[in-house]
């Protein structure tokens, strides 16, 4: 078990990384290419996935939809990261299978 982390830029992943680590004692996994995530969870199952909104290779939310669709992870809570305030974002976020979100940038007391 571990905490999935997935964003295109590699200080939020330090930062995401950091704090999952403060709040948790489970190992974190991070990548910043979410195809390589997805492949990873072909053999693994996070215990919560931490995932950006704007990513060049998959947006967050065609990530959680595709995610949502493999084998066992339709009940891991997924916490989409953006600076996005949109209703429509995160309504079609939601549909695709968010669980909630955390606005950019990131605090550690709303983390």
């Amino acid at each position: 078990m571990a905490i999935l982390i997935v964003d295109d830029n590699a200080t939020n992943l330090l930062l995401l990384a950091q704090l999952a680590r403060g709040a948790s004692a489970l190992p974190t996994n991070t990548f910043d290419d979410p195809v390589d995530a997805l492949e990873w969870c072909e053999d693994h199952t996070p215990e919560l996935v931490l995932v950006d909104y704007r990513m060049p290779t998959l947006s967050g939310i065609e990530f959680i939809s595709l995610f949502r669709r493999m084998p066992g992870l339709g009940d891991v809570p997924i916490i989409m990261i953006t600076t996005e305030n949109e209703a429509r974002v995160r309504e079609q976020a939601r549909e695709a299978g968010a669980t909630d979100f955390v606005a950019k940038p990131v605090e550690a007391t709303e983390f």
